[in-house]
């Protein structure tokens, strides 16, 4: 039996190389869909097909990440070529540290009626220079003792696939009705590094909050909050915003340690909860002498670059609405 995993990424170089090296171990087959890179994603991509990696890769450049409709799009394509039994979708900082035959039975004897899902494991920085180690996700990360917040991603098989539609974020598959389909967890646990330095944090939460808050002006989050309340990663992209600016910018390890411990809770990263103190446990995840980052000099997340695509993307957007503004007799040409 085969398994493939769909997900979209975007300026993800930092970890990219280590979710494909690390994932192919499990799936038969990776499809990724590149969302308007800025840094060095495709190329790390490109270099990973030469080594031989089963991955096939497909560039959108639509700036509203409109993921649900871009992973249900790529599920019905993929589904179609009759090569899977099973799809997951996960985020570039997802990583699987299970067996194929491990997933394969938990998949197999989980009960039909239900779609399976797997459960979120947060893992957590001690050390700010991700970028100093070969082998990151091992030296510089430890697992939380217990989940602050239990999320879950959604699997599904080749059967219902042509009949529904992903949700946002993929942690729920919706039918033709926009109604959620009945799931439970089946076991299988996905191993989340969504903070890994201070450069990814900086550019994932201030570009993030503007794609946000360019998302909310153009009314495209109105029907994800409708189906699955408010999104809580973007609300923390603002308050860790709003961290930033008040400390110009300046990131400490405790910082880092905090933000992620707190990430995807319904509570800002203020420090006070219960499992900053003691939550890190002695755990590391994967293989320090295997998993290694070969690309490094691709690697380093650039600011610059993803700042200048961030502008690009606005004056894309000022434009459209200066068109707008003239068709409707606001403002001359």
């Amino acid at each position: 039996m085969n398994i493939a995993c769909i997900t979209q990424v975007r300026d993800e170089c930092d970890i990219i190389e280590l979710f494909v090296r690390i994932n192919s171990r499990v799936f038969d087959h990776i499809y990724i869909i590149d969302n308007n890179s800025a840094d060095a994603t495709p190329l790390i991509l490109k270099k990973l097909q030469l080594e031989g990696y089963p991955i096939t890769v497909t560039f959108d450049g639509d700036n509203t990440y409109n993921q649900d409709g871009l992973i249900t799009k790529a599920l019905y394509s993929v589904n179609s070529l009759g090569l899977y039994d099973y799809f997951m979708f996960l985020d570039a900082d997802e990583f699987l540290d299970e067996t194929k035959e491990d997933i394969l039975a938990k998949l197999e004897s989980f009960p039909a009626p239900l779609l399976p899902k797997a459960m979120w494991r947060s893992w957590v920085p001690i050390d700010v220079n991700y970028k100093d180690w070969s082998a990151p996700l091992y030296c510089v990360f430890r697992p939380l003792a217990k989940e602050n917040h239990v999320t879950e991603k959604v699997i599904v098989d080749k059967f219902r696939a042509p009949y529904i539609k992903m949700a946002h974020g993929n942690h729920d598959c919706l039918n033709k009705d926009g109604q959620k389909l009945p799931s439970r967890y089946c076991g299988i646990r996905i191993n989340h590094f969504p903070i890994r330095s201070v450069e990814q944090i900086v550019s994932k939460a201030v570009l993030g909050n503007y794609r946000q808050m360019i998302r909310v002006a153009t009314k495209l989050e109105k029907n994800v909050e409708a189906e699955l309340g408010p999104v809580r990663n973007f609300f923390q992209l603002k308050t860790i915003h709003t961290e930033l600016r008040n400390s110009n910018f300046v990131v400490t390890k405790e910082d880092l340690r905090r933000w992620a411990v707190c990430y995807n809770t319904e509570l800002p990263p203020t420090g006070k909860d219960q499992q900053i103190d003691s939550a890190i446990m002695t755990e590391h995840f994967g293989d320090k002498e295997q998993d290694h980052i070969k690309y490094a000099d691709l690697s380093d997340v650039s600011l610059g670059a993803s700042f200048d695509k961030q502008m690009d993307i606005m004056h894309g957007v000022i434009k459209k609405l200066i068109r707008k503004l003239q068709e409707f007799g606001v403002m001359k040409p």
